[in-house]
């Protein structure tokens, strides 16, 4: 089933045709599920029998928890140990660990109370481990940096989007819902710029592609986007590669593509947020990225073809 619909409100407020891709609708509330559910039954077809591991903001570990379990795939999860409480109860949920009511219930989440680290040591280095499913939670200082070297001192396959194309083959089915509508311009909330990879790969239609991040972290659009001041934190948590291995790929899909880059600051980010609220969407503020920026590209008068896709991660 399609994610894609028309939102009336926003197309009547802009006085265009502004269509949403709302990936917050798949199993685990995320885009990832397009990449990871593809992936990781490639994986399983071929017959491999290592571990996998995987190094994580959020929502790559909690949709390679969900499907490691689906394909009955041993799994090790490093997150930071400063992971926010509701994140983690997120992966331990798809991860078939305790599931509290944070992580199903929006009610709920409006507590800070952290039921998952309950008893627990900040900063522990001791895993939390389904054994039935073998998938097993590490909360580490340098989450990346131990998945890195558990791979290559263990001999696991590292999932790690940012560098392996494997990872760009589930977006095939999302480009195939866009070819239906031959989008003129599409805004992507960005981090590794897998995603948009993804889609140019896969596109028949080619749209503009506007990738979006944040004045904390803007890797893949600092060539293109000046109009900002830096911020030491961002709402939007899960813009965190600062590497940028695809920085060079996706800069020439925007400039091929005639987009552009944009970063967005916090206000910028709350008033999308709260501006999707008012047309029915409820997302983090990383999904609401999209709105932020294609609402600073008609500030600044960028020429923008319909109809437009605003893609909510």
């Amino acid at each position: 089933m399609s994610n894609i619909f028309l939102s009336k409100f926003l197309s009547e407020k802009y006085g265009r045709e502004i269509f949403i891709s709302d990936e917050t609708k798949n199993p685990t509330g995320s885009h990832k599920d397009r990449s990871f559910g593809v992936w990781l039954n490639k994986i399983k077809s071929e017959g491999s029998n290592k571990d996998l591991v995987i190094s994580s903001s959020g929502n790559a570990a909690a949709s390679a928890a969900y499907f490691a379990r689906q394909f009955d795939l041993s799994l090790h999860i490093f997150v930071s140990e400063k992971i926010a409480p509701k994140k983690l109860e997120k992966i331990m949920c798809h991860s078939g660990l305790a599931c509290p009511a944070s992580a199903v219930d929006p009610e709920s989440r409006k507590t800070d109370v952290d039921p998952c680290l309950a008893g627990r040591q900040a900063g522990s280095e001791a895993g939390m481990t389904n054994k039935e499913n073998n998938i097993e939670i590490n909360l580490a200082a340098r989450p990346k940096f131990e998945a890195v070297k558990a791979a290559k001192e263990k001999g696991w396959l590292l999932l790690r989007s940012s560098v392996n194309d494997d990872a760009l083959l589930g977006y095939e089915f999302l480009a195939k819902e866009l070819d239906e509508k031959n989008f003129g311009t599409v805004f992507i909330p960005s981090s590794s710029g897998t995603l948009a990879a993804g889609l140019h790969k896969f596109l028949k239609s080619k749209p503009a592609f506007h990738l979006i991040q944040t004045t904390k972290v803007n890797t893949l659009v600092k060539k293109f986007d000046k109009d900002f001041a830096p911020e030491e934190k961002s709402l939007a948590d899960a813009i965190v590669d600062l590497i940028g291995h695809r920085q060079a790929q996706v800069e020439e899909i925007i400039i091929n593509s005639g987009g552009f880059g944009w970063v967005i600051d916090n206000k910028e980010i709350e008033a999308a947020e709260e501006e999707l609220k008012e047309a029915g969407i409820e997302c983090s503020f990383t999904s609401a990225l999209g709105l932020a920026g294609f609402k600073k590209a008609l500030n600044k008068n960028f020429k923008l073809e319909n109809p437009i896709l605003i893609i909510v991660t």
